[in-house]
């Protein structure tokens, strides 16, 4: 599974829509509570044979409700989900603000490793 599929996936767990960063359809109410998401780099972090063996997939995502009650139980909920599938989280985010008065929204920095040509995460640990 491709590491943005996984990423929608754990979106969808959460039972919540959606959408890449500034983009929500206009003939789309605004959702109670929604996610967006932003790729903000990819670079390769190790090389084997002078060829990429490794890409740092980073991304930010939003979290925005209009019921603050459930942001911070929400950013918990997905904080667990994305370590559970081997993201690394920087931390439990910042306030952000949002487009709607109605809303507040909270942002996380997050990455994961993906390894090219079918490597293992722990291929050159010693066992």
């Amino acid at each position: 599974m491709s590491v943005k599929k996984e990423l929608f996936k754990i979106f969808e767990e959460l039972g919540f829509p959606f959408w890449l960063m500034h983009q929500m359809p206009d003939d789309v109410a605004y959702p109670h509570s929604f996610f967006t998401y932003l790729m903000t780099d990819t670079p390769f972090v190790e090389y084997f044979d002078n060829k990429p063996f490794s890409v740092d997939w980073k991304f930010m995502i939003g979290f925005y409700t209009d019921d603050p009650a459930i942001m911070d139980e929400t950013v918990m909920e997905l904080i667990e989900k994305l370590h559970a599938a081997g993201w690394t989280v920087e931390g439990p985010g910042e306030d952000v603000q949002s487009d709607e008065q109605t809303h507040t929204g909270r942002r996380l920095t997050i990455s994961k490793t993906e390894f090219k040509t079918g490597q293992e995460e722990s291929e050159g640990k010693e066992e």
